[in-house]
């Protein structure tokens, strides 16, 4: 189609911050180790306050399907709307959307655990 040099912009984008996020992960991971081996202690207080304030600012289920609609909603956007919808698109929204509520079904059923054992 028409629209292939976006479409390699684009793709060649998702690659970079791809390759960006392992670095930068792999960068995390040999810090961590090196934190583990050398203060073993101050690793643990780390370890426990990332915990903390990651469930602390998790965003709400709400939150989560918002940003999923929203990065749906730009992709659509940035298409030409006559254009098929490729199935590589089709299958992107499909696992977005199935991750999400497989989240929100596993959500659903701790909270029932959780009203049980109350």
């Amino acid at each position: 189609g028409g629209d292939t040099p976006m479409g390699d912009a684009a793709a060649q984008q998702a690659a970079s911050e791809a390759r960006a996020a392992m670095v930068v992960r792999q960068h995390a991971q040999e810090i961590m180790k090196h934190l583990r081996d050398t203060h073993l202690p101050f690793f643990l207080e780390t370890e426990r306050f990332v915990v903390e304030i990651t469930r602390s600012f998790k965003p709400t289920l709400e939150q989560q399907l918002q940003h999923i609609v929203a990065g749906l909603i730009d992709t659509v956007a940035s298409k030409e709307l006559s254009a098929e919808v490729s199935a590589a698109d089709a299958d992107r929204v499909q696992s977005a959307l199935q991750d999400h509520f497989v989240t929100l079904e596993q959500q659903l059923e701790q909270d029932q655990a959780k009203a049980s054992q109350a």
